[in-house]
């Protein structure tokens, strides 16, 4: 499962890939970089995990990330498997894993590879250690899909809302057009996670949030607009948050963002996620990887604006 880190640097070093050139995560400053360390080319499971990297790596690509691996052979090991695998990125060597203990502090104690994700500005934002690579990859690239909607105006879809005791059906632009808004999504109405730690939060730091020029806070949820009603009344959102259904998830699949929880009797829900838009346009969005709370708090939001 992949964390969440903000605010921590990639090294600033170069190292030689396996033709001898000294490069690093820096040289690809301005966009994201998939940075992969491995303890060892040896053994089935490194020789699968590095067949499958190479095989997304069009993947991303496709999707303008650059993709570097490293490892604590010699150039000359490096160059050998490069070779052998087709490797079709840079392969570092860093025999005092001087990238990987910078990056991916606890690959020294666990001895396990990892993986990292280096956004546009240098800053590492995303990073596991020892998990299944191709479980990796997959979170990765939703990550990045995610990430892509920003600059995309929101989807014109049709939402609903509790007005005085009736059930409001209205377009979602309604609530866009013209202003600063944060929306943040839950999984589910009246669950311990949304109630105990993402809902409060936004209502706990509404006025300051607003001082930053937010005309509103919306939560949104795969729920109807009476639960999102009730479930409002028992955190005392009014004036400081506006709760919206998304009932049919018309909002969500339209957003990309929708996650099947059928298998624990939730049907369709929304992701877990919270954005910033500003007349209509998605200006921040970040996209947690699973139902925890990370990136997507009031605390995190209130940073970005």
């Amino acid at each position: 499962m992949f964390a969440s880190q903000r605010l921590r640097r990639a090294p600033q070093r170069l190292f030689r890939n396996q033709l001898g050139i000294m490069t690093g995560p820096q040289e690809y400053r301005g966009q994201h970089v998939v940075l992969w360390w491995i303890d060892s080319f040896l053994g089935s499971n490194a020789v699968k995990d590095w067949d499958w990297l190479r095989d997304s790596y069009l993947e991303f690509a496709a999707r303008g990330v650059a993709v570097l691996a490293v490892s604590r052979e010699t150039t000359a090991v490096n160059k050998g498997f490069a070779e052998r695998l087709q490797i079709p990125f840079d392969v570092l060597s860093d025999p005092d894993q001087v990238l990987a203990g910078a990056t991916l502090s606890a690959a020294r104690e666990l001895n396990h590879g990892g993986l990292c994700l280096i956004d546009p500005e240098g800053c590492i934002v995303k990073w596991s250690i020892g998990s299944q690579i191709a479980d990796d990859v997959k979170r990765l690239t939703a990550y990045l899909d995610a990430r892509r909607l920003i600059g995309d105006r929101i989807p014109t879809v049709n939402v609903h809302q509790l007005v005085d005791g009736n059930p409001l059906t209205f377009n979602v632009n309604h609530l866009f057009a013209g202003k600063k808004v944060i929306l943040f999504a839950v999984p589910g109405a009246f669950t311990p996670t949304c109630t105990a730690e993402h809902l409060p939060g936004y209502v706990h730091q509404s006025e300051m949030i607003r001082k930053k020029g937010v005309e509103d806070i919306i939560c949104l949820s795969v729920n109807d607009p009476f639960v999102m009603e009730a479930w409002g009344k028992t955190q005392a959102v009014e004036g400081k948050v506006s709760m919206v259904s998304d009932g049919s998830g018309h909002f969500s699949r339209a957003m990309g963002l929708e996650i099947d929880l059928r298998a624990v009797g939730f049907g369709l829900r929304s992701k877990r996620y919270a954005m910033i838009v500003d007349d209509s346009v998605i200006v921040h969005l970040n996209v947690e990887d699973g139902l925890g709370l990370g990136i997507s708090d009031a605390s995190t939001m209130l940073e970005l604006l």
